[in-house]
């Protein structure tokens, strides 16, 4: 086997590996996508059924009340919508914290694993072309010294 053939396979097996570290970092991030995707639809979800239901209780108790009741149930009602927002404003925000947390400490260490990889993957690269060269300058001395 000549130093042609054995850089070219150095080379493809360096490619391949490039490869599936992309391949693999795509998966994740389409993983991450699609389970964020989830999260927010089921919370629409929740959040659109707990206002028809919200909704559809107001209106129960309209009908059945006269004008001061009414009144008397628009400020309860204000008060524990209030509630109920800041509720889900604080649970919305924990779940944003832990989902920044959770890229913080998983999908950033991951990307700097691979930034590492690709750079030793290039470093070797580099340090095997040196040597190639080494080689292929060492033939050349062994040939002219044969010629």
């Amino acid at each position: 086997m000549d130093n042609k053939e054995l850089i070219s396979q150095i080379a493809e097996m360096m490619e391949a590996q490039n490869q599936r570290l992309d391949e693999r970092f795509e998966k994740y991030t389409e993983r991450s996508d699609e389970r964020f995707e989830e999260f927010i639809k089921r919370s629409d979800e929740k959040f659109e059924e707990f206002i028809k239901r919200s909704d559809e209780r107001f209106e129960e108790f309209t009908k059945r009340s006269d004008e001061e009741f009414t009144k008397r149930i628009d400020v309860k009602f204000e008060e524990h919508t209030q509630g109920l927002i800041e509720y889900i404003d604080r649970r919305l925000e924990e779940h944003t914290s832990r989902i920044e947390v959770k890229i913080e400490n998983e999908v950033s260490r991951k990307i700097e694993a691979l930034f590492d990889g690709y750079k030793l993957t290039h470093e070797k690269q580099w340090e095997l072309e040196r040597k190639v060269d080494a080689l292929a300058r060492a033939v050349e001395e062994l040939q002219a010294r044969i010629a």
